[in-house]
């Protein structure tokens, strides 16, 4: 099934959106450079996972296929856990039940941190309960310690900190506020590396990573429905949404921006958002809660459902259980069923944390998926006590949280509640992107069609299909697709950089010019305008700005091979031979170390020509 999934599903054999972002990064760290120019902006721990992985010569299917083994060593520790906290029985059928949530299944076929941080929670929730039999000083700070090393998987998880030095206070046989404590230093203590590189890079305290308030701001704003809503003039893409938000606070307060005072400026508007209309704000974090408790369909990245229907992944034939499904089991497990050992305070933090985090921030699949865990054995509890012990109580409950379940997931199809044609044509529009990168253009202009069908005023589907349109040689309607795109969104830097290409391909060359101009205005670092402006430049015969582009290309994209090539063509034309082959010559090293035979050869190719040249 794992060969299929990377054979047949464009999403898998193709990251994107943070999936893009975390691939690219662990590229970076596979070539030795493990310290950047900013801080961690999100959780650190799975990026380096994913370096280590290509620096042994893994790619994507390695990858899945240890996702799948994480996936399998979090239900081995919820069936040793279900052993500990209720019996054997109970333990076996959390951990069935955990690999037949679709969630964590499909998660393992994702460039996401999901597997990791399931596998992280579990680990800490074991560590805890073990400190339970060990009572010791030593199995507290283990405690902490393994809490610590999950928070660097998803920073959410900070939050489960209180709650947790409380149960540990609670939950220690003597020196209970000493036992406390030395729980909460270890957990610091795990922290801090964050901290530290953090410091050390930007100069500033952010104890795991940056863009907290901006995440904030994108589940509260005066269009937030629940789920993600894009902060205005910010790229959804990790990688610029500092440049973004660095430009925005300075035009809006005139100050010099600091990753700090971002944070606190995107912070203080979501503040003075829920003040301006308090019922506003509690109307809003009730629909994230009930976005919690029964969403199955919505995806802010990817859209198993879709991808099931649409035969891209069968992932469901094996995991068909959806998380909402289980919270009402789950919910009434924790309150009817009593651990055997222990009350069971760290399992319902383990619950309600995400659940708060939701409430708060948006709802997101990744968001609560830190749960499912807890969701899985609780459920399992409820059903075998609904079989295996006397009287009806158990029965009822049960009969009553398939009740609950059964009716939730019907109301919503009533009222139309997280639909799955809502998510569609963001979905179509990912994957028409896909088949663009990839050069499959027929494809790609399907997908856009039909994201178009679904949503007219898509204007990532609208450029998309634009730029489509242009291989295909259909210029003006591209440009009329292209500009509807920009008008749409004036202050996408993609979007411009589109309709500049395509200027180029028509051969207006000022005119593409402008557009490229105004994409690099919008984003300094947009290496796409970068490259296509490079172009532009040599047809309009200014060579020097096109070797400035194309080396601005290369500062931001040291593997950008195509622009390595053009850049030394055009210095050998220019004269520069010596510059020439100096480019040829590193670009042939970074082709090597990243195990890019083809590109190694081209380059190479070129190197020995202008070498014998000389």
């Amino acid at each position: 099934m794992l060969f299929e999934y990377c054979s047949n599903n464009p999403l898998a054999s193709h990251p994107i959106a943070d999936s893009r972002f975390y691939w690219t990064l662990a590229e970076q760290y596979a070539d030795g450079r493990l310290i950047g120019d900013t801080p961690f902006l999100s959780a650190p721990l799975y990026p380096y996972i994913l370096g280590a992985i290509r620096a042994l010569g893994g790619g994507l299917r390695s990858v899945y296929g240890m996702q799948i083994v994480f996936n399998i060593a979090t239900a081995v520790l919820i069936a040793w856990i279900g052993l500990k906290r209720f019996n054997a029985s109970i333990g076996l059928l959390g951990a069935t039940v955990f690999l037949l949530m679709v969630e964590p299944a499909t998660a393992s076929f994702r460039i996401l941190t999901s597997s990791v941080q399931l596998l992280a929670v579990t680990i800490a929730w074991a560590a805890a309960v073990r400190a339970l039999d060990r009572q010791s000083f030593a199995a507290w700070a283990a405690t902490g310690v393994a809490f610590g090393i999950a928070c660097h998987t998803n920073g959410s998880l900070v939050f489960l900190a209180p709650p947790v030095i409380i149960w540990v206070a609670m939950s220690a046989n003597r020196r209970r506020i000493a036992s406390a404590g030395v729980a909460c230093a270890a957990w610091l203590a795990a922290i801090a590396p964050a901290a530290a590189y953090n410091a050390y890079v930007c100069g500033e305290f952010l104890p795991l990573s940056a863009h907290g308030g901006l995440t904030l701001r994108h589940g509260n704003n005066e269009n937030a429905n629940g789920t993600y809503t894009a902060a205005p003039g910010v790229s959804t893409d990790k990688n610029r949404q500092h440049i973004d938000t660095f430009r925005a606070y300075e035009a809006a307060t005139g100050k010099t921006p600091t990753w700090r005072a971002v944070d606190a400026y995107y912070r203080d508007q979501v503040v003075a958002y829920w003040r301006e209309d308090p019922l506003r704000a509690i109307e809003l974090a009730a629909r994230k809660a009930y976005w919690f408790l029964s969403a199955r369909h919505y995806g802010d990245i990817f859209v198993p459902t879709i991808e099931r229907d649409s035969g891209l992944d069968r992932a469901w034939s094996l995991a068909p259980i959806p998380t909402a499904f289980l919270i009402p089991f789950a919910i009434l497990g924790l309150i009817s069923v009593k651990p055997i050992r222990r009350r069971n305070g760290l399992e319902w933090a383990m619950l309600i944390v995400p659940f708060i985090v939701v409430c708060v921030f948006w709802y997101s699949p990744r968001y609560r998926l830190p749960a499912a865990p807890v969701i899985a054995l609780a459920s399992a509890a409820l059903i075998y006590s609904a079989r295996h012990r006397e009287g009806r109580k158990y029965k009822i409950l049960l009969a009553a949280a398939l009740a609950v379940a059964v009716g939730i997931q019907v109301t919503n199809r009533v009222i139309g509640f997280d639909k799955p044609e809502g998510v569609a044509p963001a979905f179509h529009t990912k994957l028409g992107q896909i088949y663009a990168d990839q050069g499959q253009w027929k494809s790609a202009e399907k997908q856009f069609e039909t994201a178009l069908r679904g949503a007219p005023e898509n204007a990532h589907a609208l450029a998309g299909l634009g730029a489509s349109l242009v291989e295909k040689g259909q210029f003006e309607q591209a440009l009329r697709l292209l500009h509807q795109a920009v008008e749409l969104q004036p202050r996408n830097a993609d979007h411009q950089t589109a309709l500049g290409a395509a200027y180029a391909r028509m051969g207006k060359f000022r005119l593409a010019r402008t557009s490229l101009q105004d994409a690099l205005s919008l984003d300094r670092n947009h290496k796409a305008a970068h490259y296509n402006l490079a172009g532009t430049m040599l047809m309009l015969k200014r060579p020097a700005s096109a070797v400035e582009h194309y080396r601005r290309v290369l500062e931001i994209d040291p593997a950008a091979f195509n622009a390595a090539y053009h850049l030394a063509n055009t210095l050998a034309a220019m004269g520069r031979r010596a510059e020439a082959t100096a480019v040829l010559r590193d670009a042939v090293e970074q082709a090597h170390r990243l195990n890019q035979p083809q590109a190694q050869q081209n380059l190479q190719a070129k190197l020995n020509e202008l070498e014998t040249g000389r």
